[in-house]
């Protein structure tokens, strides 16, 4: 279902794996905001917002941009500390300054 988030997640994360950097933003239709990529919803669920935060958290990482990685992952923090998304974000940002 092309309209699903978890599935777009999903095939974004494996670009970010494979390193298919470029095919994560056509993904999403250049918009990398949930208003935006869903104009018709009003609220999101917690799980939404943690997977796609932590995701473009996670795509800024493999683009180099640290900065805008950490905003994504601040907020991650901030708003679901306890959620497996943030955790793998902080992981893959250790193993990021270890490199």
């Amino acid at each position: 279902n092309p309209s699903y988030l978890f599935a777009k997640l999903g095939y974004a994360e494996l670009c970010i794996v494979h390193n298919e950097l470029d095919k994560v933003v056509d993904i999403f239709d250049s918009k990398l905001d949930l208003a935006l990529l869903y104009p018709d919803r009003n609220v999101f669920h917690i799980s939404e917002v943690s997977s796609f935060f932590s995701l473009l958290a996670l795509y800024f990482l493999a683009k180099g941009d640290i900065e805008l990685a950490r905003q994504y992952y601040n907020i991650l923090v901030q708003i679901a500390p306890e959620e497996r998304a943030t955790q793998i974000v902080a992981h893959k940002f250790l193993f990021h300054l270890l490199d």
